[in-house]
């Protein structure tokens, strides 16, 4: 995707129009496919609120976003929370304020908001710290250009993994940190046996 397109526009070009995102929720709520959004900011939580989702996400760069944590914590759904661009301190006091307004159904995402990132800067260890110091499910979002640290994770007591997925040979900005469908069928099949290993 052109480098010359500042990220305003990348994301106004992939924007989802709202009839779109009601016909997502639909057909998954049809097959029974659990579905979520992560707002961008409050003004959003109208809108994933009139799709009455289950849950909701929030990404690394609103993971101290202190008013927008109060807002979602108070709705007393589940909150995924991604932690990428925080200090263990920031992610305490954001876990501390989504606990505060009344909320503890909490999973944390371990997070490198480096995209793509590189295997040897995952620190995958602060999956096992996170649930120590929280006693919170962790999980593991990936933006590695392939399936292992998943697997890795998951052997790490990683609790639910995100991964983007592509149409083989698709383009766009996420592109290089994405799967295609094959490659998520393997990585789930490899998720399951070290399930079924009970490290």
């Amino acid at each position: 995707y052109s480098c010359r397109k500042n990220n305003y526009e990348i994301f106004k070009h992939f924007e989802l129009s709202k009839k779109i995102q009601k016909q997502v929720v639909e057909y998954a709520k049809r097959k029974g496919i659990p579905i979520f959004s992560a707002p961008s900011h409050i003004e959003d939580l109208k809108t994933l609120d009139e799709l009455e989702l289950p849950f909701y996400k929030i990404g690394s760069d609103l993971a101290c976003h202190t008013p927008l944590l109060k807002k979602l914590a108070k709705k007393k759904k589940p909150i995924i929370l991604s932690t990428g661009m925080c200090t263990m301190k920031e992610v305490e006091e954001s876990v501390s304020e989504i606990k505060k307004a009344g909320n503890s159904k909490i999973i944390l995402m371990h997070c490198v908001s480096n995209y793509p990132s590189q295997i040897d800067e995952l620190n995958l260890k602060v999956i096992e710290s996170m649930k120590k110091k929280f006693q919170l499910p962790v999980g593991f979002s990936d933006h590695t250009s392939d399936y292992i640290a998943p697997i890795v994770a998951t052997s790490m007591g990683a609790e639910m993994i995100e991964k983007h997925v592509k149409l083989k040979n698709s383009k766009g900005p996420d592109a290089s940190t994405s799967i295609d469908t094959q490659q998520l069928s393997n990585m789930i099949q490899s998720i399951r046996l070290i399930e079924t290993s009970k490290f």
